[in-house]
Formats: C-alpha cells, sequence, structure tokens
C-alpha cells in the first residue's frame, strides 16, 4: 500500500471523527491533525484506534504523542505496515 493510499483512507478516517470535515477538503500532508483540522485530542484518540484497526497494527502511546502531521500519521502507519 502506497502513501496516497493511506492519506486517502486517513482523510476518510478523520472526517468521522472531526466536528469540521469541511477543513479536510483542501488538507496538505503538512496539515497539523489538532491545530489545523481542528480534531480535538479526545477524537484523536478514536482516529488512531480506527487506524489501527483498519490496518491491523499497533501504534504505541510515545509513538501517537509525536504524530503532529498527516504526514507523520501517514508514514508511520506506512512504517507498521512494512514491518508486519
Amino acid at each position: 500500500m502506497d502513501e496516497s493510499q493511506i492519506y486517502e483512507k486517513l482523510i476518510t478516517i478523520l472526517k468521522r471523527h472531526t466536528k469540521y470535515p469541511d477543513l479536510l477538503i483542501n488538507a496538505t500532508w503538512e496539515a497539523h491533525i489538532v491545530n489545523d483540522l481542528r480534531v480535538s485530542s479526545i477524537r484523536l484518540v478514536d482516529v488512531f484506534l480506527e487506524c489501527e484497526e483498519e490496518y491491523g497494527i499497533i501504534i504505541n502511546d510515545d509513538e501517537i504523542d509525536g504524530l503532529r502531521t498527516i504526514r507523520e500519521v501517514v508514514k508511520a502507519i506506512k512504517m507498521k505496515i512494512s514491518n508486519k
């Protein structure tokens, strides 16, 4: 699975967990998930849980703390998938 496919799926997941899905229409790879896309930290937990379920991976809390942008999340997912 390439990064663009992961990006598209992540956007779909994020849409389900934000009050402002219109912000995702033009979301860039550098968009900060909390600050730019206004996904609350509580909903962000749900985003990561859904990503884990979708891709059959585990993202530990220390890793989550360092993931701020769409690019960082996509790269982390891709790395986890590659290491399966």
